[in-house]
Order: structure tokens, then C-alpha cells, then sequence
């Protein structure tokens, strides 16, 4: 008697858990969303102004430079579109990644290849610090910081992904970057 109770109780959390196949899900009618609040982050009005930006507010932290040899660094693409970098990371290995200057928002965007596509992180610089747009978000003092952090610690849990390999330039920085991190003190 136990052990028929024991499998008939099985089989109703398996079909609790399972999909039912002959019942149509119904419509709901859910009241419309609220507009979305203002992030306090405005969106950067031209490629002008966000050039401006960058050689007004990130050249003197050296953003997109190598600390090292004080040249720019080989992940740092400049003011590229997302499908360029799609473009460029897609014969790339997984675990390579650029970063480039965000025409959405006033800081960055990495843009990482993985298995099935390419993902792409917002990067907030504008408080003076580096973090990935979010609340709770570890916060870097350079671009190259956050850079280096995600190179040993992944930029999700989920996903597990790791800054590996960076994607070279294959053609100069355009005339609006070029020269502008190499003069940075």
C-alpha cells in the first residue's frame, strides 16, 4: 500500500512540473508598463559630442592606453559600432574581446565573443570610476583595471566569461582617436 501512495505521488510532481500539452494558455490582460524613469544617464547626442567627451574627460585618465608601454592598448578599438565589432570578433576564438567607446552611453562597451554569438557589457565611466552598468557593480579606477579584473574573474556568474584574448585593431584608430591616448600624462 506504502509504495503505491509512494508512486502516485511521484507521478503528480511529475505532472506538476511537466507542461500540459492540452491546455491553451490564456491571454492576460496586465495593465500597460509605466514608461521607463530617466537612468540619469543621458544618452550622448553625436559622434562629435562623444569624441569631445573622450578627449575632455578620458584622455587625461589615460583610458584605452597600455600602463605599460604607454601606448594604446591592443584591446582598445575607439569609437566603433557594435556590428563592426561583431564584424571583427567573428573568426576570433572564444574568449577574445575589444573594447570600444559606447554611442549609447558615456562610457564603454566590451564586446566578447562566445560560443554562439557575440554579447556586449555598457561600461559607466561617467563618475570619475570604471564599472559595468548595473546597481552593485564592483567599481575600477581605470578602464585598464576593470580590464585586467575580468581577465581572472568572469563578468557573470552564469556565463562564466573571461577576458581572454584581445582582439587587434586591423586598421588605425579613426583621425578623431588617433594620437589622442599616446599624448595622455
Amino acid at each position: 500500500m506504502r509504495e503505491i501512495a509512494r508512486r502516485a505521488r511521484e507521478e503528480h510532481r511529475r505532472s506538476m512540473q511537466e507542461p500540459d500539452l492540452l491546455t491553451v494558455p490564456q491571454p492576460h490582460n496586465y495593465p500597460p508598463l509605466p514608461p521607463k524613469k530617466d537612468l540619469g544617464m543621458a544618452k550622448p547626442p553625436s559622434k562629435e559630442a562623444i569624441v569631445e567627451w573622450f578627449r575632455s574627460s578620458q584622455v587625461n585618465k589615460k583610458a584605452g592606453l597600455d600602463v605599460n608601454s604607454n601606448s594604446v592598448a591592443p584591446w582598445f578599438h575607439g569609437l566603433i559600432t557594435r556590428q563592426e565589432a561583431e564584424s571583427l570578433l567573428q573568426s576570433q576564438p572564444v574568449g577574445s574581446f575589444l573594447v570600444r567607446v559606447s554611442e549609447r552611453i558615456w562610457g564603454y562597451a566590451i564586446s566578447y565573443k562566445d560560443v554562439d554569438r557575440c554579447k556586449h557589457y555598457l561600461i559607466d565611466a561617467s563618475n570619475g570610476h570604471y564599472q559595468f552598468l548595473g546597481t552593485n557593480q564592483i567599481s575600477h579606477n581605470t578602464l585598464g583595471d576593470l580590464v585586467s579584473y575580468h581577465g581572472a574573474r568572469p563578468i557573470t556568474a552564469v556565463g562564466g566569461e573571461l577576458l581572454g584574448r584581445p582582439c587587434h585593431r586591423v586598421k588605425p584608430l579613426p583621425p578623431a582617436f588617433q594620437g589622442l591616448t599616446i599624448r595622455a600624462r
